[in-house]
């Protein structure tokens, strides 16, 4: 059993795509363009009919829980240029968001926020495009 990240060679050429736009644009910092483009590296690249139903892929709803605080949050992993500063919607192109991209149920993400590590377990994939026979070609 493969215990990386699972990426959609759908979501590898669409990601590929959202790190030039950034990069042009100058709306992403390098730092986190560089985490994308290393989860993307670093993925086991799969078709999305065989992706794990508890992996996190584009669009994918998921509920997410901080370990610290106990709080839960539901979320959509979404395209940066498909985000706005409010909402419900998670870019990733952000450190959170290059986490758990890829990423299954149960596993615990961990990032720098400031000088603070912020540690969410991904709890459950509500919807994921792929599952529902979503297909992003």
């Amino acid at each position: 059993m493969h215990r990386g990240a699972f990426i959609t060679d759908a979501d590898t050429r669409r990601l590929r795509g959202v790190t030039r736009r950034l990069k042009v644009s100058g709306r992403g910092r390098a730092d986190h363009i560089a985490a994308l483009k290393t989860r993307i590296i670093t993925a086991r690249i799969v078709s999305p009919r065989d992706v794990p139903r508890n992996v996190v892929t584009m669009d994918s709803r998921v509920r997410l829980r901080d370990m610290d605080t106990g709080k839960r949050t539901i979320l959509t992993l979404a395209d940066p240029f498909d985000t706005s500063m409010f909402g419900d919607r998670l870019s990733v192109a952000g450190p959170c968001g290059a986490a758990i991209l890829g990423k299954r149920v149960g596993a615990i993400v961990h990032w720098t926020l400031g000088a603070k590590v912020r540690r969410l377990r991904i709890e459950q994939v509500i919807y994921q495009p792929e599952a529902a026979g979503e297909y992003p070609w």
